[in-house]
């Protein structure tokens, strides 16, 4: 078993309203972050919606940092059998000491533009 950048991809779904404000998300959430760390897993990554700001803010809450937003990422049923193309906030985080097998900046190659952005993106996170 090669045990090196092992990735989990988190993806929820919505909660239904029948159950809203009744604080059983949080404890979920926070259970399924804690049972992922145990796997190995080194880099967990979530896509947020960008019309959902709870959803944000958790994964800001939550050590998450911003990877980027995506315009149209996503294709998503609408109505009637219409779909629309959903813009998505992309979250990462690092767990098991995984930045280890992350490249070093140092070893990046950026385009000024590139660079610009990591270190926007750098300070927001922090």
């Amino acid at each position: 078993k090669w045990d090196q950048n092992l990735q989990v991809e988190l993806t929820m779904g919505g909660l239904h309203s029948a159950f809203r404000q009744k604080k059983v998300f949080y404890p979920f959430f926070k259970n399924i972050l804690d049972t992922i760390s145990t796997t190995g897993v080194e880099l967990i990554t979530v896509f947020a919606e960008t019309w959902h700001r709870k959803t944000q803010e958790l994964m800001d809450n939550h050590g998450f940092k911003i990877w980027g937003i995506f315009p149209g990422n996503m294709v998503r049923w609408s109505h009637d059998q219409k779909c629309y193309r959903a813009c998505e906030v992309h979250y990462y985080k690092f767990v098991n000491d995984g930045e280890r097998y992350a490249t070093d900046i140092e070893d990046w190659v950026l385009s000024e533009k590139s660079r610009k952005l990591w270190q926007t993106l750098e300070k927001l996170n922090k």
